[in-house]
C-alpha cells in the first residue's frame, strides 16, 4: 500500500535588492550578476532537501529595482504573493521606507 503524501508547508522568502551594474577598470573585478542571490537559491536547495523530511517545503521570490527606485511598491508586491520573510540587499532610506509596512503586516526583514 502507497503511503498518501504529505501536505508541505510553504514558507515564501522574498530577496528584494536594488541592483545596478558596475563598471570596472578589469573584469577581473567586476562582482557576479547574481551576488547575493546565488547563496540565496543554495540555501533554498539546501533547506528544501532538509524540508523534504519535515514536511516543508522553500522558495525564494527575487525582485530587483533600480538602487534609486521607491521600493514599497515591489515589496507590497511580494506581501501580497505571500512572502512572509523578505532578504532586503538595500539602501539605509530604502531600508527604512519599507519598515513600517513590513511592521504593520508581521513581515520579518533580514538587512543584507
Amino acid at each position: 500500500t502507497a503511503k498518501p503524501e504529505k501536505k508541505l508547508t510553504e514558507i515564501k522568502i522574498g530577496y528584494l535588492r536594488a541592483y545596478a551594474p558596475q563598471l570596472a577598470l578589469s573584469v577581473l573585478d567586476v562582482p557576479p550578476r547574481d551576488e547575493g542571490v546565488a547563496g540565496g537559491n543554495v540555501a533554498i536547495a539546501d533547506n528544501n532537501t532538509t524540508g523534504s523530511f519535515l514536511g516543508q517545503k522553500f522558495s525564494l521570490d527575487v525582485i530587483e529595482v533600480n538602487p534609486d527606485a521607491d521600493v514599497v511598491a515591489a515589496f507590497q508586491e511580494m506581501i501580497a504573493k505571500g512572502d512572509r520573510y523578505v532578504i532586503a540587499d538595500l539602501s539605509v532610506k530604502q531600508l527604512l521606507s519599507i519598515a513600517d509596512v513590513a511592521r504593520d503586516n508581521g513581515i520579518l526583514i533580514f538587512n543584507a
